[in-house]
This record gives C-alpha cells, sequence and structure tokens, in this order.
C-alpha cells in the first residue's frame, strides 16, 4: 500500500511541476501525443528508481531532479531558466516534507509509527503535496492572468490554502490520538475529500479562465471579422472605381482618336497631357507595396484619416515573399494601426506628429513598427488592462502578443519623449497546408522624382503620331474593343 500511496503522491507532484511549468512559460509545439509520452514515462522511471531501486536518499533526489528537468524540455525556455525552474520546484516540493515533519514533531508523533501506519501516511503525503501545490498557486496568480476572477475577489480565496493546511494537521493529530477505527476511518476520507475539494476548486477557476480567454478571443476575432468585411467592401469600391476608370480612359481615347483624324493635334495634345496630370496626381496618394491586404488596409486608413486631420506616413520594404497569413497580418496591424490612430486623437493637435508606419520583410524575418505621439503617461508593463489604459485596448494587445508568439517572434511596446512605439517581429513563414500568394518583391520607401519619371515616358501624341493607319485600325480595335470584351 506504501507504493500505491507513493505512486498516487508522484501523480500529484507532476500536477503541481506542471501547473508551475504553465504559469512561467508556453508550452513547445509537438505532436498531441508526445506531452502524455513524457509525461508518463518520466512519472514511472522516477516511482520505480525511487521506490524500488535507489532508497538511499542522494539518488533519490538527483532522480527528482532529472525528473523535472525532463518536463520542463517540453516548456519554452533558456537551458539556464530551465535549470533554475528544477531547483525551484524540487524546494517547492521538498520544503513542505521538512515543514511538516518538524510539526508532526511538535504534535509529538511519533514519525516511525506514521510510516508505518499506512493512513497516516497517506495523510502526511497528501498534506505535504497540498502546500506544495498552493505554493504554486500562489506563483501562477501573480504570474498569469487570472481574466475569470477580479482582483479583489481574491481576498475570498486567502483563507482557504491556510484552513486547508491547519484541518489536515488536524486530521493527523486526531486520527493519531483515537483509538476508535470508525474515527480513524472517518477522519482518513474526511482528510482525502478536503484535498480533492481544493483540486476541484482550483480546476474550477482554471476552466473558467480558459472560457473566459475564449470568449475574449470569440469576441475579438468578431471585431476582426467585420474589420475584414469593411476591407472587402473597399475593394469592391476599388473594383467599381476602376470599372468606371476603364470606361472613361475608353471614351478619352476615342475623343483623342477623332481629334486626331480630324487633324486637331493641338487640343488632342492638351486632353492627353490633362489626363496624364490628373492620373500622376493620384499615382502620389496610392499605396502599391505589391501585397493586396496591405495596400487596402493602409490606403483605407490613410484616407479615412486624412479627413480626420491625422497623417499616416507608411513606409513599406518588401525585399522577399510575405509568408505570413493575410488575416494574421491584417489583424496585427489592423490593431496597432488603430491604438496609434486613438492615441493620436487624444493628444493635443500642437503635440501630434505623423503616424509612422513601417514594415519590412527580409533575412526571414517580417518587421512591423508604428509610433505615434502621446502628451500623457503611459504604463507599457499595464497593457493588457483593458479600462485603466489609455491607449491599447486588452484584446487588442493580446491578439498582437498572440500573432508574435504563433511566428516565433516578439511584440515589444515602449513610450519615450513623448512617443509610443510598437516594435513586432515575425519569423516569415505560413502554414504548411496553405501555399500564400505570389507576391512580388517591391521596395516604396525610396522616394520617386516625377519630373524624371515623366521625361522617360514618352509622350502618347509622339506615339499616335508615329502609327500608319493599319496600326491606328490594330490599335482601336485591340485597345477599345478589347477592353469592352473584358
Amino acid at each position: 500500500m506504501h507504493y500505491l500511496v507513493n505512486f498516487v503522491g508522484d501523480l500529484f507532484a507532476l500536477l503541481i511541476i506542471l501547473q508551475y511549468l504553465s504559469a512561467i512559460s508556453e508550452k513547445i509545439p509537438f505532436h498531441k501525443w508526445v506531452y502524455p509520452t513524457v509525461y508518463s514515462v518520466s512519472t514511472f522511471i522516477c516511482f520505480i528508481g525511487s521506490n524500488l531501486v535507489f532508497r538511499q536518499s542522494p539518488f533519490v533526489i538527483v532522480l527528482m531532479l532529472m525528473h523535472i528537468f525532463v518536463l520542463t524540455l517540453l516548456y519554452e525556455s533558456k537551458w539556464y531558466m530551465k535549470v533554475l525552474h528544477t531547483v525551484i520546484l524540487y524546494i517547492v516540493l521538498a520544503i513542505p516534507e521538512a515543514l511538516l515533519t518538524m510539526i508532526i514533531q511538535v504534535l509529538d508523533i511519533d514519525i516511525a509509527y506514521v510510516q508505518e501506519n499506512i493512513s497516516l501516511y497517506t495523510m502526511c503525503n497528501f498534506t505535504s503535496r497540498l502546500i506544495s501545490f498552493f505554493i504554486v498557486r500562489i506563483v501562477k496568480f501573480f504570474v498569469r492572468e487570472q481574466p475569470a476572477i477580479e482582483p479583489k475577489s481574491v481576498i475570498y480565496l486567502i483563507p482557504l490554502p491556510f484552513a486547508s493546511v491547519l484541518m489536515m494537521v488536524l486530521f493527523i493529530r486526531t486520527y493519531y490520538i483515537v483509538d476508535d477505527t470508525y474515527y480513524q476511518v472517518l477522519t482518513l476520507l474526511s482528510s482525502v475529500a478536503l484535498v480533492f475539494a481544493n483540486l476541484s476548486i482550483f480546476f474550477f477557476i482554471d476552466r473558467m479562465n480558459d472560457y473566459t480567454e475564449k470568449k475574449t478571443d470569440l469576441l475579438l476575432y468578431e471585431t476582426q471579422y467585420k474589420a475584414q468585411k469593411q476591407y472587402l467592401r473597399v475593394l469592391c469600391d476599388h473594383f467599381d472605381e476602376n470599372s468606371e476608370f476603364r470606361h472613361n480612359a475608353k471614351n478619352q481615347l476615342l475623343v483623342v482618336m477623332g481629334l486626331l483624324e480630324a487633324g486637331e493635334t493641338q487640343k488632342a495634345s492638351e486632353s492627353l497631357r490633362k489626363s496624364l496630370n490628373i492620373l500622376s496626381g493620384d499615382e502620389q496618394n496610392i499605396i502599391n507595396s505589391g501585397h493586396l491586404i496591405l495596400d487596402v488596409l493602409l490606403q483605407t486608413k490613410i484616407n479615412e484619416q486624412q479627413e480626420k486631420g491625422v497623417i499616416i506616413e507608411p513606409l513599406i520594404k518588401i525585399a522577399e515573399d510575405i509568408k505570413v497569413n493575410e488575416v494574421d497580418l491584417g489583424i496585427l496591424l489592423g490593431n496597432v494601426l488603430d491604438n496609434a490612430i486613438e492615441g493620436t486623437h487624444r493628444t493635443s493637435e500642437e503635440k501630434r506628429i505623423p503616424i509612422e508606419v513601417k514594415l519590412v520583410s527580409t533575412d526571414g524575418y517580417v518587421s512591423v513598427g508604428v509610433c505615434n505621439a502621446v502628451d500623457y503617461e503611459v504604463d507599457t508593463t499595464s497593457l493588457h488592462t483593458i479600462k485603466k489604459n489609455k491607449i491599447f485596448h486588452g484584446k487588442g494587445v493580446k491578439a498582437v502578443k498572440d500573432i508574435a508568439h504563433k511566428y516565433s517572434g516578439n511584440a515589444e511596446f515602449k513610450c519615450e519623449g513623448g512617443v509610443f512605439s510598437v516594435n513586432v517581429l515575425l519569423e516569415n513563414r505560413g502554414r504548411k497546408d496553405r501555399p500564400h500568394s505570389n507576391i512580388k518583391p517591391v521596395t516604396t520607401n525610396e522616394p520617386i522624382d516625377r519630373e524624371k519619371q515623366r521625361e522617360a515616358i514618352k509622350d502618347p501624341l509622339d506615339l499616335l503620331s508615329e502609327l500608319t493607319p493599319e496600326q491606328r485600325k490594330m490599335f482601336e480595335n485591340v485597345v477599345i474593343k478589347g477592353s469592352d470584351d473584358e
């Protein structure tokens, strides 16, 4: 029976270790069967070695340290942090055992009798593990956000661990001094029930946290879905504008053709030059990076905010194809840009600066940076809050961090010298089951000299004047009638 109690205690220790590791880091993505396999094999080896092979204390300590270190390998952290967490976890598991031994001696309970009596041994084993569990839960509460629990509600949970440990000690003392078998069994069952009641309470809290996080994510993606629908409407509007432009261009060419055939060369030349001037002016305000999502999103934001007096200056350099999923990239850029716009609107006009948007794709990484002016203090350590933070909405920050983590990257938030900046670095990779679109690398960060561009383009009037009558007829059939067929 002692082996069974020790095995259950090792499973309890496994739960404590996983609770701690999940609080301080994220799991490394493996196949789903890897985790239970490692848990089972490592725990079984630790149990066999501690109870059947090595019974001397030094070997048991080494075996337990190796067991904990193997489990840390499943979580993301530097190797030296894995070693540090291994030592911390061993201390968390060992100190309650030493503390409980001292309490037993203070209560004048014979240690040898506790080791021989399976019921007392079980109660002491569970009590020490329960203390370790409470220590880890306290660490998890301060390290990991608890969305289902309001900070002021924590005061109602504080008495639970202290009362539970005191009750367990009382059960141990009662079992030792009472000779009645009925009361001893009742005391044992009560202690076991108390342990499972505590585990159930915290398990319920974890499930509530998961539910709240998923509900928040659902609301976030619902918002992003509405934004994507808006961008789709913008694309439809652009398509209508392009169709109208093609129609007007066809009529314009027909007019020019008629003027040329009538010998009105000067009027034809003026008409073409006016069209070219209009097109050149429009080109200066059009984002053309070669990436559809970026172009639509940035162009939409620029057009919306230009009417409200907010200037957005994009700087895009795509040196290699962007493989990041289009939806993820749209959510990321949309969130940081919306928050920069909101921060700019809350800043007094005399302290405003243009919002700078930088996106670079090179050397296997995609970098997104947005900065805007602020005239108030921003605590970048509390951006996860929703109401208190003046710039970032909590769900937007979570989406940015989640996408950065998804692509093995990092999200950095700074506020220095009245400028709030967000810099996100992503690994330039896409989904394995989905080939990304063929995006041509385009560099748009260098200024365009419009005068030299116009000089390099041959005058359309000169081109038309060089055509023979047969070529003009071909031009009319291919360009004008071809546009009607499309």
